[in-house]
């Protein structure tokens, strides 16, 4: 093995093992490949999570009713937070860091949807208290926080994310 890809795999796997960590399920698990996500396909190329923790998740979560398109895709990828694998950044303490900005525009986008039969405006005031209620901190802080990605409905985040893999992949392979 040449000096340079000795070099090339040896920081691949220091990242994996500092930045990959999935802290939300202890120190042991990093995040890797899952080819089988549902709900969660954005985090395929690297997800902290594996598919029966998704199925689990989703199966226990009464629809909303009435939800729009925004609203719907909003609580899809709130619910996904467990598969991020940039959990080193905003899981602390235990908690789950949840931008304020990504609370208060799912509250926006849900509050007329029915949850159990109620208007979601009416059992929540705002997004913190929405966010809270989902045993979520409601940071405003943009940088140490889960937030919302547009580009994971609309396709570019999932070819992205793919397209990086794919390329880590051949450099190593290559070089």
């Amino acid at each position: 093995m040449s000096l340079l890809r000795y070099l090339v795999l040896s920081a691949s796997i220091a990242y994996v093992f500092s930045a990959g960590q999935c802290p939300y399920y202890g120190d042991a698990r990093v995040h890797s490949i899952q080819v089988n996500l549902p709900n969660c396909t954005w985090y395929r190329a690297s997800a902290c999570c594996v598919r029966t923790e998704v199925v689990s998740a989703f199966d226990q979560m009464p629809p909303l009713q009435g939800a729009s398109t925004g609203c719907r895709n909003r609580v899809n990828y709130m619910m996904c937070h467990f598969c991020s694998p940039q959990q080193n950044i905003w899981y602390t303490a235990g908690r789950v860091q949840m931008c304020s900005s990504f609370c208060s525009d799912t509250y926006n986008e849900c509050e007329d949807a029915l949850f159990n039969g109620t208007k979601v405006g009416t059992l929540y005031a705002d997004g913190k208290s929405f966010c809270e209620a989902q045993n979520f901190v409601s940071v405003s802080s943009t940088s140490r926080c889960f937030d919302f990605d547009e580009e994971a409905f609309d396709g570019a985040g999932r070819a992205t994310s793919s397209l990086v893999l794919l390329a880590i992949v051949a450099i190593v392979k290559f070089i």
